[in-house]
């Protein structure tokens, strides 16, 4: 399976087992399906109802997902008049939620070997060194913008708001973005790999990066 489809896999089980930990004695869940396209990523009913057959296969049905769209007509007690109203939603039954940690696991190994560990040194440079020990670097300038952000996320190891980046240096948050995307682009021009998968980023939640180590000299 391609990271991409892996990263929505993703996305999606992290949304499922939040409301899991939030909610540990329920079992089913009903999420605004405007608020689950946002966080994750996919903005078509078909490619989310796609992930959900997924999901309910490889947990072998012990999560049960999909789309409620309800319609129903009601009368507007002042205008006299017939509405419909809708309100799509996606609705989660968990009955085992071990499977469903386990298939998020299975998940995250999967995109942790298809991404390599990279190095970060001081000298500025972003190192990739593959299975025959060929060396790809993506240099930046330790005292620059790109460098910062970089070293800043792969010691955090967590999602971090843009706020937060932009308070730590000083900028406005439209640089720190343009700058990320300026990485991004960088790291797939002198890295061969998808600057998305090095550099995460979350609408409304930030920007995490798993795969770099800091090597001090």
């Amino acid at each position: 399976m391609k990271n991409k489809s892996l990263k929505k896999i993703q996305l999606i089980l992290e949304i499922i087992r939040k409301k899991k930990r939030d909610n540990p004695k329920k079992e089913t869940f009903e999420f605004p399906l405007e608020e689950f396209k946002k966080f994750s990523l996919l903005s078509d009913t078909i490619g989310l109802n796609q992930v959900f057959k997924r999901i309910q296969k490889e947990t072998k049905e012990n999560v049960i997902i999909g789309i409620y769209d309800p319609s129903f007509e009601c009368k507007d007690p002042i205008a006299g008049k017939i509405i419909i109203n809708k309100l799509p939603a996606v609705i989660t039954h968990i009955e085992n939620s071990e499977k469903l940690d386990a298939y998020y696991k299975k998940i995250e190994q999967q995109l942790k070997e298809k991404i390599p560990t990279l190095i970060l040194n001081e000298e500025g440079e972003l190192c990739r060194v593959d299975d025959k020990e060929k060396m790809l670097i993506y240099p930046m300038n330790p005292d620059k913008l790109r460098y910062k952000i970089v070293r800043y996320l792969a010691l955090e190891k967590r999602w971090t708001p843009t706020k937060e980046l932009a308070e730590e240096f000083e900028k406005e948050t439209q640089k720190i973005r343009k700058t990320i995307e300026q990485i991004k682009r960088q790291i797939e021009k002198f890295l061969k790999i998808p600057g998305n998968e090095v550099v995460e980023n979350k609408k409304g939640v930030g920007y995490r990066i798993k795969n770099v180590k800091i090597r001090e000299n």
